[in-house]
């Protein structure tokens, strides 16, 4: 199967409320995770960055330009 080109970007809580993305600092390059969609299948990622950025959309958005075709971004508050 050939990747079809764009990037997910997931939000989830951290800290409050058993925040779905409460460990989500202790993933580090290398590691993999796992998205199921809509349709069924399972979408394995891999872990190539991990950085703190600004709250700005632009800043976000850019983490994920030069890694490939198809792409997941998890995004969390860092407190």
């Amino acid at each position: 199967d050939v990747a079809t080109p764009g990037n997910i970007m997931l939000f989830g809580h951290r800290t409050n409320a058993n925040g779905p993305f409460r460990n989500l600092h202790l993933l580090v390059p290398g590691d993999g995770f796992v998205i199921a969609g809509a349709d069924g299948h399972a979408y394995i990622y891999r872990v190539v960055d991990k950085r703190v950025t600004s709250r700005q959309y632009s800043a976000v958005a850019a983490v994920a330009t030069g890694w490939g075709p198809a792409t997941a971004q998890l995004v969390a508050c860092s407190k």
